[in-house]
């Protein structure tokens, strides 16, 4: 039964490996939009002074893709009314 077992610990190792890659994957991915929150957060607040609530909720809500979209749009916008609700 050695066979059997050297099987199931090898499946057993690249399940590990699998899921360690994957929380790798995960906690870059949290990183970087924690880190674009954090910019954008900057940003704002010196482009426009004390953000509201409505502000901090939305940047809280959004993934990483729509918090580049809103620093893009930071150069554009008037107000934070026409950053956050076009």
């Amino acid at each position: 039964m050695p066979y059997v077992n050297t099987i199931e610990r090898v499946e057993r190792e690249k399940a590990l490996q699998q899921g360690v890659e994957q929380g790798l994957e995960q906690g870059v991915g949290q990183g970087r939009q924690l880190e674009a929150r954090r910019i954008l957060q900057r940003q704002l607040s010196k482009r426009f002074g004390e953000l509201p609530d409505w502000v901090s909720e939305q940047l809280e809500a959004a993934d990483v893709d729509q918090l580049e979209a809103w620093s893009d749009e930071i150069l554009f916008a008037e107000s934070l009314d026409a950053l956050f609700r076009h």
